[in-house]
């Protein structure tokens, strides 16, 4: 999962000032996808990321537009109310902020004579390496 795994770093290295242990990340609904055929062994990971963070002392506006720029460079194809989002007020100064987006990846395979290699492509356009076209396929 490495998108959720580079939200979180994005995040993270932001100037929110969010401490790794106020910032909770998980999968959920996630699905497999498959594409197999006879060239391709790829499939693709399609989840619902979700993002919490707790004890945030921060505007939620920041975050939601910190995420959207994160999700311009690596899910330029998300809709536009792909992000969705709960608020608990703790105080006058803190929340728990929860942020929840469609995310997807593609997991490339390739076998070779030393094992089975996955590599997880992260780019914004990944429909040739999932589906190859015949010229493509011939050529693998």
């Amino acid at each position: 999962m490495k998108k959720l795994e580079s939200l979180r770093e994005y995040l993270l290295s932001s100037p929110l000032s969010i401490e790794p242990d106020d910032l909770l990340t998980f999968a959920e609904q996630g699905q497999v996808i498959s594409y197999r055929g006879e060239q391709n062994n790829h499939f693709e990971l399609s989840y619902l990321a979700n993002i919490i963070i707790t004890d945030f002392a921060g505007r939620a506006e920041e975050v939601a537009y910190l995420t959207l720029e994160w999700m311009k460079l690596n899910q330029p194809t998300y809709d536009q109310e792909a992000l969705e989002f709960e608020v608990d007020i703790l105080s006058q100064s803190a929340v728990d902020l929860s942020l929840r987006l469609k995310l997807s990846e593609v997991v490339k395979v390739d076998i070779k004579a030393d094992g089975i290699h996955l590599k997880s492509c992260v780019g914004p356009d990944l429909t040739e390496i999932l589906i190859p076209n015949q010229e493509q396929a011939a050529n693998e």
